[in-house]
């Protein structure tokens, strides 16, 4: 072998390494390439938004729910500072302190921090309410290397009363006509201006009527309730006839008590107050309601009013089974009912003795139920006989 053999071997001899070399981190490098997508795919197919940062609180990766909750694309925001892009109001307007933002002091101490409520303003002004949590990122030697922010969109306070608003006024504006021309309709029809129907289609139009007039009545609860809640009901003051009073209301469900064999007996001590009459007689009806659904077949439900000192008193007792001593304050949440086995299917929605009390409270009374498990309910009312600021004194 000659000299110019050997030098070309000695050369590819010295090559081989660098070769091999390159080979090994071009190899590497494509697997932390697709180590990288692989953890890129993880991150963008978490439901929550992700977002990661070093240790200077510089964004260094963002799922794509991240960048939908931003407003921003993935990449725009690596590289940005986190508090460019979202803004604490709670903390106020100015730069961040350290130890005020509790991703900041994650960083700082390692500890897992969860803020329940949040509202962030984004960089265009916009209002973000969040729930997140915050979690430190370590490298292989267990130091911070910055953090991991987790959050969760939540419907603020003030956007669900907004959306409950709204949604109780589309129930006013666009069922109320239709279920009042089908209940019109429904009426037409069994009055026989169209023709005779047979004992089953007439039977078929009693279950129609009475659903639609169900609807109707869940319909009026939910626009009172609205009404009450929103503090846009007011009295119509008037001097009221007790006995006149409490006859109407139980006028009102007398028909439902017959076909339920349950009798109405009334104990009226004949007084005036003042009040409105209207809403009166709404407490009155719903209490009566309530009364006939938890009422077996063969009771008697009583209502008595009397004269208490300065005070007007109704009472509504009925023979049912009973409420839990633990739910005697309860029942006048909104949404809250007693369940019994026995109770007959009537439905509801849960609004009756809520709008009682926001009733009577309008009216400076107060309403309570008295019950004993197994031996009925009684749900007493008391209100002035006459409303001082009403007369001017």
């Amino acid at each position: 072998m000659n000299a110019v053999e050997l030098r070309s071997l000695g050369l590819v001899l010295l090559a081989l390494p660098v070769y091999l070399l390159v080979r090994v981190l071009r190899s590497r490098t494509r697997a932390l390439r697709r180590l990288q997508e692989q953890q890129q795919l993880i991150l963008n197919s978490a439901g929550d938004p992700l977002i990661g940062t070093n240790r200077e609180g510089v964004i260094t990766f963002a799922n794509q729910a991240a960048a939908r909750l931003l407003r921003r694309s993935a990449p725009e925001l690596i590289g940005q500072a986190l508090h460019h892009c979202l803004r604490p109001l709670s903390r106020g307007r100015q730069a961040l302190e350290a130890s005020l933002w509790p991703a900041l002091q994650t960083m700082n101490d390692g500890e897992v921090r969860h803020v329940a409520q949040e509202y962030f303003q984004l960089p265009s002004g916009e209002l973000l309410p969040v729930e997140y949590d915050c979690t430190a990122l370590r490298n292989p030697q267990g130091e911070i290397a910055g953090v991991v922010l987790a959050f969760r969109e939540f419907v603020a306070p003030l956007e669900v009363g907004a959306l409950q608003t709204q949604f109780i006024s589309m129930v006013g504006g666009e069922l109320r006509t239709p279920l009042h021309l089908v209940h019109e309709s429904l009426d037409l029809l069994a009055s026989g201006q169209f023709g005779q129907l047979t004992q089953q289609g007439k039977r078929m139009l009693e279950i129609a009527n009475g659903n639609a007039q169900r609807l109707m009545a869940i319909m009026n609860e939910m626009l009172e309730f609205e009404r009450l809640r929103s503090g846009n009901s007011s009295l119509e003051l008037q001097v009221c006839q007790a006995q006149a009073l409490v006859e109407r209301a139980v006028d009102r469900i007398l028909r439902p008590a017959l076909q339920n064999r349950v009798q109405i007996k009334t104990e009226i001590d004949d007084y005036e107050f003042l009040a409105d009459s209207r809403a009166i007689e709404q407490v009155l009806v719903n209490l009566l309601n309530n009364a006939l659904k938890y009422s077996p077949t063969e009771s008697t439900i009583y209502v008595t009013a009397r004269r208490m000192g300065r005070e007007a008193e109704l009472r509504v007792t009925d023979q049912g089974p009973g409420i839990p001593a633990d739910m005697l304050e309860s029942i006048f949440e909104h949404f809250r009912q007693v369940d019994t086995s026995d109770t007959r299917q009537q439905g509801g929605t849960g609004l009756g003795l809520p709008i009682c009390r926001g009733i009577v409270s309008q009216h400076g009374g107060r309403i309570w139920a008295e019950s004993r498990l197994g031996e009925g309910s009684t749900f007493i009312v008391r209100v002035p006989l006459r409303l001082a600021s009403a007369l001017g004194a």
